[in-house]
């Protein structure tokens, strides 16, 4: 009887320190590369940041060409000061699309 204790003290022994090991190997840190995670709430800010970037570049556009379509009227230009106008525009929707970006996302990590 006092074998068989033995033996199921010996096995229990080598399940405990084989546990053990695994245990120790994976509170190692890994040397894999960790993909980083957003903060809480980046996500939607960076899609804020998305839509507002593109409504100042569909605003500058749409303001210009309304500009220009109007100033065509008025002097009988047409299509002259549309195009003046609208080239204006898409040149102030990218400068504004440039301003938004480089600001600093709230709740980005640095």
């Amino acid at each position: 009887m006092a074998e068989h204790g033995d033996k199921n003290d010996a096995e229990l022994r080598a399940r405990l320190d084989a546990l053990a090991g695994r245990i120790a190997d994976a509170s190692e840190p890994s040397k894999e590369p960790q993909v980083e995670t957003p903060v809480d709430g980046a996500m939607g800010s960076a899609i804020g940041v998305g839509m507002r970037a593109m409504g100042e570049f569909v605003g500058a556009v749409g303001v210009g060409a309304v500009i220009g379509w109007q100033l065509d009227e008025w002097l009988h230009s047409s299509p002259a000061a549309l195009l003046i106008f609208l080239a204006l525009g898409t040149a102030a929707g990218f400068y504004n699309v440039y301003r938004v970006a480089s600001k600093p996302t709230p709740g980005a990590r640095k």
